[in-house]
């Protein structure tokens, strides 16, 4: 395989767990953006939106996870604001989102945050 992975590629590493918590936010994030682009940034699946692709990876309004043994961290540029919306779940100090996979998803909550993770508006709140 080459070090260039693709995500469906990635996709295989994850574990039955991890790759069923994937799907289940995936889906979440595709019923508030149909057309939303998924792909590898730094290991890791990264969604945006293709009329953000002029923005920098980096500054871009988008959602990453990061998936380990029991839980997936989701990066997002709201998760600042969500806090309090998402009681149930796990916040760093950074804001990183902590989902266990045991936890009871929050459908409409988190198809919330990621609507307002992926527009103009929230980009600078990560941190």
């Amino acid at each position: 395989m080459s070090t260039k992975m693709i995500i469906e590629e990635y996709i295989q590493t994850l574990s039955q767990k991890e790759q069923s918590c994937y799907y289940t936010l995936k889906t979440l994030i595709e019923h508030v953006y149909p057309h939303v682009k998924v792909v590898l940034f730094a290991k890791q699946p990264y969604f945006y939106l293709v009329e953000h692709e002029h923005i920098n990876f980096h500054r871009r309004p988008s959602i990453m996870m990061a998936f380990f043994r029991d839980h997936v961290n989701i990066f997002t540029t709201a998760n600042q604001v969500f806090r309090k919306i998402l009681p149930m779940y796990k916040f760093t100090e950074k804001h990183t989102l902590q989902l266990y996979f045991d936890q009871k998803i929050q459908e409409e909550e988190l198809k919330e945050l990621f609507r307002q993770s992926l527009i103009i508006g929230h980009e600078t709140m990560n941190g």
